[in-house]
């Protein structure tokens, strides 16, 4: 029943009329009442509390099943301001601020952005490799000499990092005038003098970069880039070698930097070696081609830095929908292709590292 004096229009909020308007809002925020029985919505009248505000129209509601549908109500609404208390099988809501909250999830949707298209293993085994950039880290190299070779030519512009130029002048002693970076970076607590006196003369820029707060794969980007700044070299995506493997805290702090790098430079930055790729997909939505036949049989999503709030994927054998990863909860590892050759769609509301299997063909 509706309290209003006689005689006057009634309100536009019908009891009909709020008893179909609360089913439909419920429905559309997707509130999921769990329970054995039905849970309809009767409304029983419409007044005014005391402290009601100017303009406000209460009404009470009840649910057969209550307990579920208050609880899961107020979880997910704590802050709405239009539910006011539950008194015994009622529900006490301000309708009209009720519908204005709720009216969010009647707006049209936004046009999307345009996923973010990826394919670094596809992109690498093209013949024009004029916009991108190898750097070799001085990881564990247990790299063979033919994936190394064929990285190396598949690039325009090389930087080599601290002792990783040991493991360089040393790999290819037959061919080392082919093998000839551009630069080398590090704070040269590992390079043998000899080793880079040796590339100096061959025309290698020789960078030092002291600072300790940072890793010499995040100080090697940024003089990479610098590098690049001044040359008027444009590159558009950096592969990283020599980031795997050894040293766990080393890998990690990869990791880490990758994560930081992220939010700091435009370029697609990889982690590669003869079995993984490595990158970061930032927020938004993202197309990752599985589709040259040098996919591995593996891919992840791993959360880092912070939880990722929401992950929705498509073309995964093992999808997400909606998902919370975190490092303590859920994490997506060991997932693999829907099918042999498909595109994989990832939205996320946060940064995540995407890992996965690759088969490189003989160079």
């Amino acid at each position: 029943d509706l309290s209003r004096p006689e005689g006057t229009s009634p309100p536009h909020t019908s009891s009909i009329y709020m008893h179909t308007m609360i089913k439909q809002k419920l429905k559309c925020a997707r509130m999921s009442i769990e329970s054995g029985t039905s849970s309809q919505l009767d409304v029983l009248q419409v007044s005014s509390p005391e402290n009601s505000t100017e303009g406000s129209v209460w009404t009470f509601v009840r649910t057969v099943d209550l307990l579920p549908f208050a609880s899961r109500f107020a979880s997910l609404y704590p802050k709405a301001g239009f539910l006011d208390r539950v008194r015994g099988l009622n529900l006490l809501f301000d309708l009209p601020r009720f519908c204005r909250t709720m009216a969010q999830y009647d707006k049209p949707p936004q046009p999307r952005a345009p996923a973010t298209q990826w394919c670094p293993h596809g992109n690498l085994l093209e013949a024009s490799s004029h916009d991108t950039a190898l750097m070799y880290l001085n990881g564990p190299q247990p790299m063979s000499n033919d994936f190394v070779r064929m990285v190396w030519k598949r690039a325009s512009i090389h930087i080599v990092v601290d002792g990783a130029i040991n493991s360089l002048f040393d790999r290819f002693p037959e061919e080392r005038d082919s093998f000839v970076p551009d630069i080398i970076s590090g704070d040269f607590d590992s390079a043998r003098p000899e080793t880079v006196h040796h590339y100096r003369l061959k025309g290698t820029e020789i960078v030092h970069t002291p600072d300790q707060n940072f890793t010499d794969f995040h100080k090697a980007v940024i003089t990479l880039l610098d590098h690049c700044a001044k040359k008027s070299h444009t590159i558009s995506s950096i592969f990283v070698i020599g980031a795997f493997g050894g040293r766990s805290d080393q890998t990690m702090a990869n990791y880490h930097s990758l994560y930081c790098l992220g939010d700091r430079v435009e370029n697609r930055i990889f982690l590669i070696d003869e079995q993984n790729v490595c990158w970061l997909l930032g927020v938004g939505v993202h197309e990752i081609a599985a589709t040259t036949g040098c996919e591995g049989e593996w891919c992840s999503l791993v959360p880092f830095g912070k939880p990722c709030r929401s992950v929705t994927t498509t073309g995964l054998k093992w999808n997400l929908c909606n998902s919370k990863l975190e490092v303590g909860g859920l994490i997506s590892t060991s997932n693999t292709w829907a099918s042999p050759s498909c595109t994989v769609t990832v939205e996320t509301s946060d940064p995540v590292l995407w890992m996965m299997g690759v088969c490189w063909p003989d160079s």
